[in-house]
């Protein structure tokens, strides 16, 4: 088979002309040619076909695999079914035959073409064995005109036959030229789909990412938000807490003030008030007094002699009325001094007790204030008593692991059993490298070093 023959089948599968076959333009050929094949199926055999990995089948791939192919499956196999249809030749097996002669055979003709033709060609067959020529002078005249007019209808038929067969040929290619026409499309139709499904897919990606930016920032504002409401709130409480505690403070501080302005006031009024009951009592027995001594220089002057035996009746009724009045006088006056002293050592005593009250509610304000502190105190050094610990403790561990290292060192670098330095290579180098003489001094004052270290650690 020619390669313009495989280049005109190739060309049926290649709708667009790109070039190369692809999966939808091989199963858009194979739909029309009415062949039932799975997709997975399909993808199977453009894999087989597809050598380089591109995804589509070229002209030397499809040539390649129909070679390959030659004993049937596979590509060879729907293209050979699908001859029938688009009109190739049906004989399969001898397309890529290893016989120069069969590659030189005319193309055989598709079963229903070859129907057809029979059909055309009998009344020919019959027409032809009717026909036989006679000789000359055997035929007669109606033989030849018979001869004649058989031939005038062979021609006939044979015209109407052409006739018929460039129609259904032409009326084919028509079909064709629309299939092809209705493939490109559907397959420009699928391609420009496939465009906007990617765009579309693009354009979702775009979107989501710049939703997901916006979110994030929304998120983080909301974040930053949130902490510098938390830090406000924090600032407030923390204000609030030292204004209260402030306004308490001096709260206290103002009532023990006024507690102790008010006992200072009450002692001060106690002591004006017992000054001027003393006073008024002082200015009572001087006016009292006076008054006697008044009353008996009047009497001894306005009685007599004469009449003093006379009247010292009377002037001892007198005197023992006045001295009566007087005295019931001073019983009031004593009463009513000791309701009011009673009344204000009552008043004296319950501001006392308010203030004695109020000095054992900050007693006991202070007492739990302090053993709170007493107790956050004792936490804390119980907190450092475990982190000094535990420095104890990693110290110890470093100190042992160094000690152990150094030990390890001296083990090799001293011979306890000989009494001398261990000689071996590494320390004929080392002692070669270091130039010293006496390897037990410089091991000794390392270690001195080292406890110089730890001691001041």
């Amino acid at each position: 088979m020619s390669e313009a023959e495989l280049r005109k089948i190739f060309h049926t599968f290649d709708v667009d002309r790109s070039g190369s076959v692809a999966s939808d333009e091989l199963a858009a050929i194979i739909a029309a040619a009415g062949l039932a094949v799975p997709p997975a199926e399909l993808q199977r055999i453009i894999d087989m076909a597809d050598t380089d990995g591109s995804g589509e089948v070229e002209f030397e791939e499809f040539i390649q695999c129909l070679y390959h192919q030659h004993d049937g499956g596979g590509l060879l196999s729907l293209v050979a079914q699908s001859s029938s249809f688009f009109g190739w030749m049906t004989d399969w097996r001898q397309w890529f035959s290893a016989e120069p002669a069969a590659s030189q055979l005319p193309d055989k003709p598709s079963p229903r073409h070859q129907v057809r033709r029979d059909a055309a060609a009998a009344p020919r067959r019959s027409t032809r064995h009717s026909s036989l020529r006679l000789p000359v002078g055997v035929r007669s005249q109606r033989s030849v005109a018979s001869e004649s007019l058989l031939h005038h209808l062979n021609a006939q038929t044979a015209e109407e036959t052409r006739q018929q067969q460039n129609e259904r040929h032409a009326i084919r290619r028509e079909r064709q030229r629309d299939f092809m026409a209705r493939q490109q499309q559907r397959i420009q139709l699928f391609r420009q789909q496939e465009v906007d499904a990617s765009e579309a897919k693009q354009a979702l990606l775009a979107s989501k990412r710049a939703m997901g930016s916006e979110m994030r920032r929304t998120v983080q504002k909301q974040w930053h938000a949130v902490q510098a409401k938390e830090s406000t709130r924090a600032a407030i409480v923390s204000k609030t807490a030292l204004d209260a505690r402030a306004a308490k403070q001096a709260e206290v501080e103002a009532r023990k003030t006024e507690q102790q302005r008010s006992a200072t006031v009450i002692r001060e009024r106690a002591q004006c008030e017992r000054r001027k009951r003393r006073e008024e009592s002082l200015a009572t027995v001087r006016s009292q007094t006076q008054a006697a001594k008044d009353f008996a220089a009047r009497v001894r002057h306005e009685t007599r002699p004469a009449v003093r035996q006379n009247s010292a009746e009377y002037f001892q009724a007198q005197r023992d009325t006045i001295c009566a009045e007087e005295r019931e006088r001073q019983l009031a006056d004593r009463l009513m001094r000791h309701c009011q002293q009673d009344a204000f050592l009552s008043q004296a005593s319950e501001r006392i007790h308010k203030v004695q009250v109020t000095d054992m509610d900050a007693m006991d304000a202070r007492r739990r204030l302090a053993e709170q502190r007493r107790q956050e105190a004792d936490e804390v050094r119980r907190q450092l008593q475990a982190e000094r610990e535990r420095k104890e403790q990693a110290e110890e561990v470093a100190t042992r692991e160094l000690r152990e290292r150094h030990d390890t060192v001296l083990g090799q670098r001293w011979n306890p059993l000989l009494g001398r330095p261990a000689v071996t290579a590494d320390s004929e180098e080392v002692a070669a490298g270091s130039g010293s003489e006496n390897p037990r001094l410089e091991i000794r004052q390392g270690l001195k070093a080292k406890s110089r270290e730890w001691s001041g650690r």
